[in-house]
């Protein structure tokens, strides 16, 4: 069942003809046009299917978009004055009577939801989920978009357009009568929603930002910028991906935002094999009724890592203030991340918060970002909370002559959290076989709680020569420090320095023998590290 849904999105299949426009000759006779085949929509403008929006690899059959009356955009406003999920305020453009008894407070930030593909209220349970968490844990002005998206893939692709300009009018409705500002306005779309996103963007200057949860692969990737989502669109663009498999993603594996986070190094996310996608969606659907009960098990067992992203905002939201922060960092690879290659310290912006606080971690405008900044990576937990405390731990040994040496190190951290003690063990094996001389052994470790302050460390390492004979209790490596960093985008002003240093004086350590470790700094004058 998987392989056949994500054949049917990958492939450029669509399942509606393409519409040719026709022009009636001096006989009388319909003949083909040589214009382009276009779709005009009153003050929405028209909608041509150009080289923009057709490919011969990406989109090799492209239709126009379908009448705005058959797409049926509805824009649903909620705020704290009107905030039964059930009961939205429709709102119109242009309409000012609409606009005078709506709750709308110009004095407030707006965030539009904006769904994908078969991502309706009655389909998809994460647009209500985010809208009442908006609504319990924040201020704003929001906007929940409805909009046909229950079609054939290929004529949902095209409707796109559509839905974005409806968006963008409206949003250009209001900077008019109401007098707010471009830029406080904040599109959030997952899938198709994060190309209507852009839509809307292209046609509001100075848009204030833009959130792609898993922008839509199929019929978009290597298409031109301004057919998808692109830092061009708004003043700040960030993208989360979680289903980026180069073979067989449903979502852009590209960068495409000023700041791409990038989840786990690639599908299916943690939690998304079989066992628990069917677990997952059965009790989800259970939990929100009967109709959401066939649509989540189906979801989940199909899409399940393409919707991880919004799951991860909406956690965002909830926990937007205080607990554990989406923290990622800017590696040029996941691989380079996981071996503790890069470091919040690199760069300015070198450690970035995914979520809904994202713009508030960067140390500049965001104008003055490059196109496509780079990648950032994060580990996340495989259920809710996601969110894990995420360190880098960096083992140095000191000079040796055991050419052979092999072993695993065992550690031991004692920390206080909360006025309570805490200890955590970790088992690690060197990423190399040998334990070669003066050899760096970096880790990123991930925990479900955060270290705190950490008191000491035991260490212990484990010879693997003679394992079962008493000779490796006669091995010995020098140690020269460990160093614990918490991956973390900004701290406080005038707090003290959060990485740790717990230094040795490298005494060569026996085998099976555990070494207590302070935070020190002493052996950082003795060479450069």
């Amino acid at each position: 069942m998987i392989i056949i849904v994500r054949l049917i999105l990958l492939a450029n299949v669509v399942f509606a003809a393409n519409e040719t426009d026709l022009e009636v000759s001096e006989s009388g006779l319909k003949v083909q046009s040589n214009k382009p085949p276009k779709t005009c929509e009153g003050e929405l403008g028209c909608f041509p299917v150009n080289d923009l929006f057709a490919d011969p690899v990406v989109r090799p059959i492209s239709q126009t978009p379908s009448h705005r009356d058959q797409v049926k955009t509805r824009i649903l406003l909620y705020t704290q004055e009107n905030n039964n999920i059930k009961q939205p305020y429709q709102v119109f453009a242009w309409n000012l009577p609409n606009y005078q008894l709506s709750p709308f407070n110009p004095l407030l930030p707006s965030k539009f939801v904006i769904p994908g593909y078969l991502d309706g209220r009655l389909t998809a349970a994460w647009t209500v989920e985010m809208v009442a968490a908006f609504l319990q844990f924040t201020n704003y002005n929001i906007f929940l978009i409805e909009w046909r998206n229950i079609t054939p893939y290929g004529v949902a692709v095209s409707d796109t357009r559509v839905v974005g300009s409806e968006i963008a009018n409206y949003i250009n409705f209001l900077i008019s009568h109401a007098k707010v500002r471009p830029e406080s306005f904040h599109l959030i779309g997952h899938s198709l929603g994060a190309h209507i996103a852009a839509y809307a963007g292209q046609n509001v200057p100075n848009l204030g930002r833009i959130t792609g949860l898993d922008p839509a692969r199929p019929n978009f990737q290597n298409l031109m910028r301004d057919a998808v989502l692109t830092s061009d669109d708004a003043n700040f663009v960030d993208v989360i991906h979680s289903d980026f498999n180069p073979i067989n993603a449903v979502g852009f594996t590209d960068s495409i935002g000023h700041v791409d986070f990038y989840l786990n190094g690639a599908s299916p996310q943690p939690g998304c094999f079989l066992q628990d996608r069917l677990f997952r969606g059965f009790v989800d659907g259970l939990r929100l009724g009967p109709v959401p009960l066939v649509t989540q098990t189906v979801r989940y067992n199909t899409l399940c890592s393409h919707q991880r992203s919004h799951e991860l905002f909406l956690e965002s939201i909830i926990f937007r203030e205080h607990g554990c922060q989406f923290v990622a960092l800017k590696c040029r690879d996941y691989e380079a991340f996981a071996n503790a290659e890069c470091s919040c310290d690199d760069e300015p912006n070198a450690c970035a918060v995914l979520g809904l606080n994202a713009d508030r971690y960067f140390q500049h405008e965001f104008k003055e970002l490059a196109r496509e900044s780079g990648r950032w990576f994060l580990r996340t937990a495989s259920k809710r909370p996601y969110c894990l405390y995420q360190y880098q731990i960096v083992i140095q040994l000191g000079y040796h002559k055991l050419p052979f040496l092999k072993g695993k190190m065992h550690l031991k951290i004692h920390y206080f959290l909360n006025g309570k003690v805490g200890l955590i063990e970790l088992r690690i094996s060197p990423p190399k076989a040998l334990l070669t001389s003066a050899l760096r052994m970096p880790y990123v470790v991930t925990l479900e709680n955060s270290l705190g302050d950490i008191h000491h460390i035991s260490f212990a390492w484990y010879s693997e020569q003679f394992e079962y004979m008493y000779a490796r209790h006669y091995f010995r490596i020098p140690l020269k420090y460990i160093k614990i960093s918490p991956i973390t985008a900004m701290q406080p002003a005038g707090s003290l320095p959060v990485t740790k240093y717990f230094c040795h004086n490298l005494t060569p350590i026996k085998s099976l023998k555990f070494i207590t470790l302070k935070a020190s700094h002493s052996c950082l004058n003795s060479e450069a590290i």
